[in-house]
């Protein structure tokens, strides 16, 4: 009888690219003055938190959280300068179009978990002469729906040669070619300097992919 291991993979159930939208309205700045033609602008920083798959009346979709962090700078027509930093939290339920019908997925929902793959957006903000401004925050999310499966993996069978096949020559030439290799060692130890010491090699570097999880859009 073989043998076997078991492991566990992840199975790319499908992949899907959705959209996530928010509109905030008349957002104070505070106390700083802003005349007319004063201009915003910066860069928004947006991290994902989580991502469920999730059931809503009846649709699969995801439900993602994310937080969202603003660093602004106003600038007034006689130059001065005012940064700004605004940071929230933002979770929104993502219907889920096209995977939907890839599988029968309401069998297999308690063994689905989500993947980020990308994140790209838009930050839109419009200034008004009250101290207030608008921002239309626009986040394309490529996701990926994997299921964790586990396989089984056959094993070669261990192969040991026996004691009687292994001739007298052969085992002369196995311990010959050791006392040679002993040899060239011990002489090339003996030609070492013994107050230099080789460097130590480098670490070496253990690169792996890993998702998305961030993303810096500019602000306009």
């Amino acid at each position: 009888m073989g043998l076997y291991t078991k492991a566990l993979i992840n199975q790319v159930v499908c992949e899907e690219t959705v959209t996530l939208t928010r509109l905030d309205q008349d957002v104070p700045i505070g106390n700083i003055p802003v005349p007319r033609g004063s201009e915003i602008s910066g860069q928004t920083s947006i991290s994902v938190l989580d991502c469920i798959p999730l059931l809503k009346d009846g649709r699969l979709g995801l439900q993602i959280s994310l937080f969202v962090q603003e660093e602004l700078y106003l600038t007034t027509p006689q130059g001065a300068y005012f940064p700004l930093e605004f940071g929230f939290r933002f979770q929104d339920f993502a219907p889920l179009a096209n995977c939907e019908y890839a599988v029968a997925l309401e069998d297999i929902f308690a063994e689905l978990d989500c993947l980020i793959i990308s994140l790209s957006g838009s930050n839109q903000l419009t200034l008004h002469d009250d101290r207030t401004f608008d921002q239309f925050l626009e986040i394309m999310i490529q996701v990926r729906l994997i299921q964790e499966s586990q396989i089984q993996i056959a094993l070669c069978p261990p192969y040991s040669i026996p004691r009687g096949e292994v001739s007298s020559e052969m085992e002369l030439g196995i311990v010959g070619g050791l006392l040679l290799a002993a040899f060239f060692l011990g002489t090339r130890q003996n030609k070492l300097s013994p107050n230099k010491a080789d460097p130590p090699s480098a670490p070496t570097l253990r690169k792996r992919r890993v998702p998305t999880s961030g993303l810096t859009i500019p602000t306009v």
